[in-house]
């Protein structure tokens, strides 16, 4: 009777320790992130945009007056296209560019991405700082860095008169490559 009575009193702690052992220590959350700070969030996208703004309108404005008309024509001929080439209206695009033209648009391209790249690495450097014990990304392998093209001019453009990557979509040209046929008939 003795061995009943302590077996059933070891069982009814037993469900006690494993609730205890489940609950967060007290004092104080070992969380490996802090909460995000949606405040800081939102100002950083607001940044983004007013950016993103400040670009397409600096590239637009390097373009005459033609070019513009020559960029909404190629553009509203993509969107209504049976077939859509991106391709030859980038090409259309680049003909017609002067090199002045070209040369502003990549400038413009390269201020851009370094911005990113600069706010980008401050909100990195102060999620590191408000947690430390926040993890390094992996290193890469020689040889397997990232390569990233910047587009050609014309390129450029179409990616801002169809708000492609960036601006634009996370998946680069990704819009306007042909639709995959569709399941149903």
């Amino acid at each position: 009777m003795k061995k009943l009575l302590v077996l059933f009193s070891l069982l009814a702690f037993v469900p006690a320790f494993a609730f205890a052992q489940a609950q967060p220590p007290p004092g104080g959350s070992a969380a490996p992130w802090p909460r995000p700070d949606f405040g800081q969030m939102r100002q950083n996208m607001q940044q983004q945009e007013a950016m993103h703004k400040q670009f397409r309108a600096k590239i637009l404005g390097t373009l005459t007056p033609a070019h513009r008309n020559l960029l909404a024509s190629v553009a509203g001929q993509l969107a209504v296209s049976a077939n859509p080439d991106p391709k030859a209206a980038i090409a259309k695009l680049d003909a017609a560019l002067s090199s002045g033209e070209k040369q502003a648009i990549l400038n413009a391209a390269q201020s851009f991405m370094s911005q990113q790249r600069a706010m980008r690495e401050q909100a990195i450097a102060k999620m590191r700082a408000a947690n430390p014990s926040m993890p390094s990304p992996r290193p890469r392998p020689s040889g397997m860095q990232r390569m990233r093209r910047t587009p050609d001019a014309g390129a450029l453009l179409l990616m801002i008169a169809t708000g492609g990557p960036g601006m634009m979509g996370p998946h680069g040209f990704g819009h306007m490559r042909r639709p995959r046929p569709s399941p149903t008939p």
